[in-house]
């Protein structure tokens, strides 16, 4: 099949869409072309055709016109849409092209939708009841639904909705499945320089930087071990949530002299990325309480216990019950970074056995990953759905006469001849000099 996979909200090299989804149905044998925002260039496998950067909210919604006339022109037998915004974007491809599609949503969006805080808060109930009115109608347009958790699943019926949970690529971790399930892997997991014995303290946390996801609480943290952890350091992977944010971290970093106790990187790429977490001691995840991640199950904690390391996690949200049950780390009261240092203190008291309580606390998430928690299981549902609608596809296509499965979707008519698939780089081209970037 012929696959257009659309956002133009995440970044073109978003780790769920891209690198998880996006390539494995291109190693499937799909033909995958990523219609994104420009970014990055990197990875293999996927077209892309690129998109200008959306300036602000407003501008948002003009580049779900852009990207409707870039996948209508690809003539995809199926469309897989990443934003809740493109959703009437899928019900007019469908309309003109009569191609499947697939609605992927990542979070529980009328949840989301309370904790906006740029929605007047006495507006926001109205709001998530306004967009819940028109996801319903666009659902009947919608082939396949998507869910990152099974939380909201019964939200979208039961018949037509997959759960792909954003489990961690093993293959991005610095020690893979094989080294792992022979007993080699915890051994080989890189340490980082110096090691908590000799009194450094290294934190890490992987994610987009917000307020409801601890963004201030874990500066607090940091200023609170300083005084008994002189060399503790916290880095921060991932952006922040918006430029007032960003002065409000600046402004606490310098008056807390924290200046070379905390490291921002930004936003890396996955390996890069995991490469970061290894070399720490402890991920940490200090989510506010808040309506939508209390039914999130956060891909940092899965990423952390993937490195072998043990996570400080608030009460909230699915990984909660994950931590107790593989006892991989210790859960601190939300909005408390006062707990969540002692927590952090106590595992680095010079006590006998503290040491070895972070190493089994990291084995028991890296082999629970190893075992449970891992990508290639979630793969197999995703190409399993692809198949059902590549089967249905040729069922409907075969029963109309001169037509087969390989015209469906691209608005084609009957007997009329096909371009080759391997057409998809021209196509991109074309597309480009009609003003559109591809890489």
């Amino acid at each position: 099949m012929r696959i257009g996979v659309l956002t133009t909200v995440h970044a073109p090299l978003d780790t769920r869409i891209y690198f998880k989804e996006a390539r494995s149905l291109a190693l499937a044998g799909h033909e995958v072309v990523l219609i994104a925002r420009r970014g990055a260039c990197g990875g293999e496998h996927v077209h892309r055709v690129h998109l200008p950067v959306p300036r602000n909210r407003m501008h948002r919604l003009r580049l779900a016109l852009d990207a409707f006339g870039v996948a209508r022109r690809l003539r995809c037998d199926a469309y897989h849409f990443h934003d809740p915004e493109l959703l009437p974007v899928g019900v007019a491809l469908k309309l003109c092209t009569g191609a499947r599609i697939v609605f992927d949503v990542h979070e529980h969006v009328r949840m989301q939708i309370l904790d906006k805080t740029w929605i007047p808060k006495l507006l926001r109930p109205l709001v998530a009841r306004l967009y819940g009115a028109v996801e319903r109608l666009c659902l009947h347009y919608v082939d396949r639904v998507i869910v990152a958790m099974p939380t909201f699943a019964h939200h979208y019926g039961r018949g037509s909705v997959t759960v792909v949970h954003n489990y961690p690529i093993l293959r991005h971790s610095t020690v893979g499945p094989a080294a792992m399930e022979s007993g080699a892997g915890l051994s080989a997991l890189p340490a980082r320089p110096g090691g908590a014995d000799q009194g450094k303290v290294e934190l890490v946390y992987c994610g987009m930087l917000t307020r409801i996801r601890g963004a201030l609480e874990m500066l607090e943290v940091v200023a609170l071990l300083k005084s008994q952890l002189p060399q503790v350091h916290l880095t921060l992977i991932g952006p922040l949530e918006s430029e007032a944010l960003a002065a409000e971290v600046r402004a606490y970093i310098q008056g807390h002299k924290l200046e070379q106790h905390v490291t921002m990187l930004g936003r890396l790429p996955i390996d890069q990325a995991m490469e970061r977490i290894a070399q720490a001691d402890i991920g940490l995840a200090l989510f506010r309480d808040c309506h939508n991640l209390a039914q999130a199950l956060p891909t940092k904690i899965l990423e952390y216990m993937t490195c072998g390391k043990p996570v400080v996690l608030s009460e909230v949200g699915m990984g909660v019950a994950i931590v107790r049950k593989e006892q991989c780390g210790v859960i601190v009261p939300p909005g408390d970074p006062a707990a969540a240092a002692t927590a952090i203190r106590c595992l680095f008291d010079g006590s006998p056995g503290g040491e070895g309580r972070l190493k089994v606390m990291g084995g028991n998430g890296r082999r629970a990953v190893v075992e449970r928690y891992q990508w290639n299981v979630e793969e197999r549902k995703l190409l399993a759905l692809y198949r059902s609608l590549e089967a249905g596809e040729a069922a409907a296509m075969d029963s109309i006469p001169g037509m087969n499965a390989t015209d469906a979707g691209r608005g084609v008519e009957p007997g009329a001849s096909m371009p080759a698939r391997s057409a998809a780089s021209q196509e991109c081209e074309e597309l480009e000099a009609g003003g559109i970037q591809q890489s």
